[in-house]
């Protein structure tokens, strides 16, 4: 696939399995939103303009809310989703719901509320 001018988001990117697919996604040419709570800070590297650093709490539904709308700005269609924050226990995603959760069920809650924030933004592409 040419990733050339896509965006992608990557959840858990400031270190390990995050920061990997971010940066394959980055060396194929996609806009990458590196999303964590922890600082992110320029890659070296990488091409001016594709990184994003985007500070923030994925188990907070208005956090995917702000970044919906944030992305929805963008004339480039959001192509990929790779939602790698925290950890997982077993369970499908039309299965899991925003509360309760622990700060342990990160990843697999945050699939649930990012669905749920960006499907009335979506533009069908």
């Amino acid at each position: 696939m040419n990733w050339s001018g896509k965006v992608a988001v990557v959840t858990g990117a400031a270190q390990g399995m995050g920061a990997a697919q971010a940066r394959l996604l980055l060396e194929r040419g996609a806009i990458v939103y590196a999303i964590d709570k922890a600082e992110i800070t320029e890659w070296p590297g990488t091409q001016p303009g594709l990184l994003v650093p985007y500070r923030m709490d994925v188990t907070e539904p208005p956090a995917w809310d702000e970044l919906a709308a944030t992305l929805a700005a963008r004339s480039e269609p959001l192509v990929a989703l790779v939602n790698n924050a925290g950890v997982t226990f077993r369970r499908s995603v039309t299965e899991t719901t925003p509360a309760p959760r622990s700060p342990s069920s990160t990843t697999a809650t945050s699939p649930a509320i990012s669905t749920c924030s960006s499907r009335p933004r979506s533009r069908g592409r």
